[in-house]
């Protein structure tokens, strides 16, 4: 499941679509707000990051009920190239290994979605 939302979470700023933040975030929530300010910048910059992907792993469940969980992970994210509107790489950003972090994940109508992340 947070594997899943990683690899949506990446998309949504590949892409730099604000319609496709509900498909990661809780309306209204940190996460949300977090990426609607970034896929904005992104947006108003005529940016976008070609090749990004983003990996959980470490994965650990701190509390678990039918509507929401807690889990621990890991993110890692690949080497990316940040493109403008042209095609033009204007940065090419290496991989990086992620920190411990404490995901707040909250069940809908559309399935899991990140409500918080924070460091653990």
């Amino acid at each position: 499941m947070l594997q899943a939302l990683a690899v949506r979470r990446a998309a949504v700023l590949a892409s730099a679509s604000r319609s496709a933040v509900d498909a990661v975030a809780v309306p209204g929530s940190p996460v949300a707000r977090r990426l609607t300010t970034d896929v904005r910048s992104l947006a108003r910059r005529g940016l976008r990051y070609d090749g990004l992907a983003l990996q959980a792993h470490g994965v650990r469940l701190l509390q678990g009920g039918r509507a929401r969980a807690a889990v621990e992970a890991q993110t890692d994210v690949s080497s990316y190239a940040v493109v403008d509107r042209h095609g033009r790489v204007l940065q090419r950003v290496p991989q990086t290994v992620g920190p411990m972090q404490r995901f707040e994940l909250v069940r809908g109508p559309a399935g899991w979605r990140l409500r918080s992340v924070e460091a653990a």
